[in-house]
C-alpha cells in the first residue's frame, strides 16, 4: 500500500488576494479582516442584481454554444411540428392527450387543442430554464452546465416524440 504524506504547502495563486502566501494561508484571512476592520469607507450594501450578466467565457465556449444552439433548434422544431400537425387536421376538435394502459378499451383520453398547445409552451419553458440554469451554473462548474444543456436536449427530444405520437393517433 502506497502512503502519501502531506507537507502543508499549497500551490500559490498570486491573483487571488494580495498578501496570500501558500506556506501561511491563514495570514491572508487575518490581513483581509484587519484591512476590513480599519477601513475608513462605509460598508457596501449588498444588492440583488436585477439582470443576470452572462459570463464572457460562456459565449466563447464552443461546446456550450453548440448545445445551446441545439436546444433552441429543438424548441423551434417542436413548435413547428405541432403547428404543422394541427394545420393538417382542420376539422378535428378532439385530440388524444393521454393514454392509460390500465383502462383497457377506453385507454385513450381526448382533450381540446389547448392541451396539445401546452406542449409548445412546455418546450419553450424547458429550453429557457435549461439555458438560464446553465448560465448560472457555468461560473461554478463548466461540466455541470454542459450536463444541464445535454439533459435539456434529451427532454426536448422526448417532448417531440410524445407530442408527435399523440398527434398521429388522432
Amino acid at each position: 500500500m502506497l502512503r502519501v504524506s502531506y507537507s502543508g504547502y499549497y500551490v500559490a495563486f498570486p491573483r487571488l488576494r494580495s498578501g496570500f502566501n501558500s506556506q501561511y494561508p491563514h495570514h491572508a484571512h487575518t490581513l483581509y479582516t484587519f484591512r476590513r476592520a480599519h477601513s475608513t469607507k462605509p460598508p457596501e450594501r449588498h444588492t440583488i442584481p436585477t439582470s443576470m450578466p452572462i459570463p464572457k467565457t460562456y459565449l466563447h465556449d464552443k461546446l456550450v454554444l453548440l448545445l445551446v444552439s441545439v436546444n433552441i433548434f429543438l424548441t423551434f422544431l417542436c413548435v413547428l411540428l405541432i403547428l404543422l400537425r394541427l394545420g393538417a387536421g382542420h376539422g378535428s376538435d378532439s385530440y388524444i392527450v393521454q393514454f392509460r394502459a390500465n383502462l383497457g378499451i377506453s385507454a385513450f383520453k381526448t382533450g381540446s387543442i389547448t392541451n396539445i398547445l401546452s406542449f409548445m409552451l412546455f418546450c419553450g419553458l424547458a429550453a429557457t430554464t435549461n439555458i438560464l440554469l446553465s448560465i448560472k451554473v457555468y461560473r461554478l462548474r463548466r461540466e455541470l452546465s454542459i450536463i444541464l444543456l445535454g439533459l435539456g436536449i434529451l427532454l426536448l427530444v422526448l417532448a417531440i416524440i410524445v407530442s408527435n405520437a399523440l398527434l398521429v393517433l388522432r
